[in-house]
């Protein structure tokens, strides 16, 4: 029996992601095929919301089982912060290595995120977060403060989404000239302190 060509190259296996992609398509086919598909765009809603009120994570895989399931129900992409419904509460980041600050170190590119309530432990891929500190997790959004401003950032973990909220030396300026006891020379601790006026004080 003859060997192969020393030259001939072998067949490399398809990116995971391709992998992935191509193994969705097929469950959600399979979903689509099944009598489950065919259920009530309103009851689909329905079921959709008892999900969600459950855990954020299990209401995405809902979403993802087929396409009348993603297309009866809300996409959180682009409103999980503004919308309180998509906050996936119960989930928290987890420290990493020696216990640095979350997000200081990721793993790969990617998070840990623990479940409260489950014990389940999640990867999710954060954007950069070397240039903020982590101020802490509320319903399981992130609070960042930005290093070079102190802007303030809240950042959903699971979808992207981030919202910018005024600088905290801005809160800072309202709280001090709202004391009753400001005065002129203790603004010049304050930078950019606005000049005192009638309606500041």
């Amino acid at each position: 029996m003859s060997s192969p060509p020393a030259n001939r190259k072998r067949a490399r296996p398809a990116p995971l992601s391709d992998r992935r992609r191509r193994a969705t398509t097929d469950a959600t086919g399979d979903c689509d095929e099944s009598p489950l598909a065919s259920l009530p765009e309103e009851m689909i809603r329905l079921i959709g919301l008892r999900v969600m009120a459950g855990d954020f994570l299990d209401y995405v895989r809902f979403r993802a089982a087929c396409r009348s399931w993603r297309s009866s129900t809300d996409c959180p992409r682009g409103r999980g912060v503004a919308d309180p419904r998509f906050h996936p509460r119960g989930w928290t980041m987890l420290p990493e290595r020696h216990g640095l600050h979350p997000g200081r170190c990721r793993r790969r590119g990617y998070t840990r995120f623990f479940n409260l309530s489950s014990g389940v432990v999640v990867r999710a891929c954060l954007p950069d977060l070397r240039e903020h500190c982590i101020l802490g997790i509320v319903d399981g959004i992130i609070l960042l403060q930005r290093d070079e401003d102190t802007g303030i950032r809240l950042l959903h973990p699971f979808t992207g989404d981030i919202a910018d909220l005024p600088p905290l030396s801005t809160l800072m300026l309202y709280e001090y000239w709202s004391h009753p006891g400001a005065t002129l020379e203790a603004s010049m601790l304050l930078p950019s302190a606005p000049p005192p006026t009638e309606s500041s004080r």
